[in-house]
């Protein structure tokens, strides 16, 4: 089934990675849940993290992705809270 992925992943068995991005908790010996949304520079524009108790929203997780893609795409804009494609979004003074 990995086979069908498109994306990239990563496997970090040595927990070196999410030591370095500050998710691993070393009392569980594991990282938290962690989402990274990284813009083609190498930017971190969203991060959500939290424990195994609380699971994670693909749905939003898409929206914020969406909405990361939208302002670099379209300068001078931004993406309100709860923000969708086609919807209406933030114009900052001196943007388009």
């Amino acid at each position: 089934k990995v086979k069908k992925v498109k994306y990239p992943m990563l496997a970090d068995p040595a927990g070196r990675f999410c030591m370095d991005m500050g998710t691993y908790n070393e009392k569980e010996g594991m990282s938290h849940r962690a989402t990274f949304i990284v813009d083609p520079r190498g930017l971190i524009k969203s991060l959500d993290m939290h424990d195994d108790s609380i699971g994670r929203s693909a749905s939003e997780i898409l929206r914020r992705l969406q909405a990361a893609k939208f302002v670099l795409e379209h300068r001078g804009k931004l993406c309100p809270a709860n923000w969708h494609p086609g919807e209406t979004p933030i114009i900052l003074k001196g943007g388009d």
